[in-house]
């Protein structure tokens, strides 16, 4: 069919992989065979303890379950367990060499393409209810305020007692728990007490959150995009993500204090030429600039826009100020985690990087990682290729998933030519105004002929597209109601016209080309 063809050509376009060599398969089938859960050696028991995990719908790698409880002193005692992937996947064995040139699961709409074959991913890695599964176990103890007072590494076993989605997680916090275990639902509420405190500590650190509306595709039994609505951002989701960056956190400093190279996630701050153009965008917000745009500045300007018309413009703009995060060894800091010490550990399942890092952490639990020589520590040259290689293919599945996702939405909107769509302006030039249509986030384009009856400039200096006859502006983030004009799936373009337009008649008098404006002296600009 339709959704198909188009899916395999985004596969070869991006050169994506697919099938696994034999060898690889056949490595993951006996790892799975041989594969004994009662045949823990050196791991700790918890599959008496209770742990559950919070994952999509659709999921099927569950790579990471909680616990969580009051010690005796009365602190909190969070365990972040994470699929213990390194145990069946030895160093330089073909699985670990498919795995490195793979870099990462490729999550495509309907369809995913696997780091590691899902006897691995989808089987005895995925940490499924009721299953007894090997972990790597990282503790971490906290005060009622979200500070760490300590933390703890160890090899386990775990069976997790219930396997829940982001919006069953939210209905029960929301008081809607009927049909769930009460122990269950208590641990969701401590959940969630706790992750709200890590959250204001490292609000308070400088952690940047960016509110951008994401979007879920809707599909018919055809596989044809039949609509799109707002993904959930339920806080069920903040609260897996600040155990999993604290969970990272925690490992990148045991590692930093062992001064080992290892594969850090690095994320540089803005350079100084972006900051002065978001800078020079917020005045023309008219909102406040102040002397240096650091982290604070940049939290409280995202705090001053919340719920107001500049909102997404503003978090637009911040975000492409932003240098992308990658994976090096470099000790550069997270920027916008506000984090000195930060890697990726949580998700070995579906990316490489974690899966290094789990090796050394093995090394410390095994109490080896300060011997010399071992094969497990990656000198920091190698780890500079390998880490420009899988911060490649993460850019090369995020750049697919969204060709992909476009190229779907342009087929119904095809379908649609003449609707009526909300956008916001997004990219100013001189032949034309693009625009990002908030309800399903592709951008199209408005041509300058169709603005309205003037001749159209864009000015740099005033960040806006300038009528020359009616003085009237088209601005970045200017919010626009927009009818589809034509659609263009194989050159990927969307041509769209304001549903009114901005000038209506030319004004009275009409200058010709050499029609020179006398000409003023203008100072010289400082």
């Amino acid at each position: 069919g339709h959704y198909d063809s188009e899916l395999r050509s985004i596969i070869a376009q991006y050169d994506l992989p697919t099938a696994f060599p034999q060898a690889c398969l056949e490595q993951a089938r006996q790892a799975a065979q041989s594969f004994d859960p009662d045949a823990a050696v050196n791991r700790a028991d918890l599959t008496d303890e209770l742990i559950i995990t919070i994952d999509p719908p659709d999921a099927k790698d569950f790579d990471d379950a909680i616990s969580l409880r009051k010690d005796r002193d009365g602190n909190w005692r969070l365990g972040v367990h994470i699929a213990d992937v390194s145990h069946f996947i030895p160093m330089n064995s073909p699985l670990d060499i498919e795995a490195k040139k793979r870099g990462n699961s490729v999550y495509l709409p309907l369809k995913v393409l696997p780091m590691l074959p899902e006897v691995l991913s989808n089987g005895i890695c995925s940490l499924q209810p009721q299953q007894k599964r090997f972990t790597k176990t990282v503790y971490i103890v906290y005060d009622e305020e979200g500070n760490v007072l300590g933390t703890e590494f160890d090899n386990s076993v775990i069976r997790s007692s219930a396997r829940l989605t982001y919006q069953e997680a939210d209905k029960i916090l929301k008081g809607h728990a009927a049909g769930f275990p009460g122990e269950v639902v208590a641990l969701l509420k401590d959940m969630e007490t706790l992750a709200r405190a890590i959250e204001r500590r490292r609000q308070k650190n400088g952690m940047l959150h960016l509110d951008l509306p994401e979007t879920e595709l809707v599909f018919d039994q055809a596989g044809r995009v039949v609509d799109a609505v707002p993904a959930d951002t339920s806080y069920p989701h903040t609260i897996i993500e600040m155990f999993m960056v604290e969970a990272d956190e925690a490992v990148a400093g045991l590692l930093d204090r062992f001064g080992v190279p290892f594969m850090r996630r690095i994320h540089p701050a803005p350079d100084a030429f972006t900051t002065k153009n978001l800078a020079r965008f917020v005045k023309l917000c008219g909102l406040k600039v102040p002397r240096h745009l650091d982290r604070t500045a940049i939290q409280d300007l995202l705090e001053a826009v919340r719920g107001t018309s500049a909102e997404y413009a503003v978090n637009m703009h911040v975000l492409r100020s932003m240098q992308r995060a990658e994976y090096s060894p470099l000790h550069i800091g997270h920027f916008a985690l506000a984090s000195t010490h930060y890697c990726h550990f949580t998700s070995p399942i579906r990316r490489y990087a974690d899966l290094t890092v789990h090796r050394l952490l093995n090394c410390y639990i095994e109490g080896r990682l300060n011997k010399i020589g071992l094969e497990e520590v990656l000198p920091e040259s190698e780890l500079i290729e390998i880490g420009k290689h899988i911060t490649f293919t993460e850019q090369r599945a995020e750049d697919a998933e969204n060709e992909l996702k476009t190229v779907l939405i342009l087929q119904m909107l095809s379908k649609r030519i003449g609707e009526e769509l909300q956008c916001v302006v997004s990219g100013l030039t001189n032949f034309g105004v693009f625009v990002q249509c908030t309800k399903f986030g592709i951008e199209g384009l408005i041509e300058p002929g169709d603005l309205g009856m003037d001749e159209w400039k864009y000015d740099q200096r005033a960040q806006a597209v300038v009528g020359r006859w009616s003085g009237q502006s088209v601005h970045l983030g200017q919010p626009m109601k927009v009818r589809i004009a034509a659609v263009n799936v194989p050159s990927r373009q969307l041509f769209l016209t304001p549903s009114e337009p901005l000038v209506t008649s030319r004004p009275g008098r009409l200058r010709f080309k050499n029609d020179r404006k006398p000409k003023t002296r203008r100072k010289k600009a400082k």
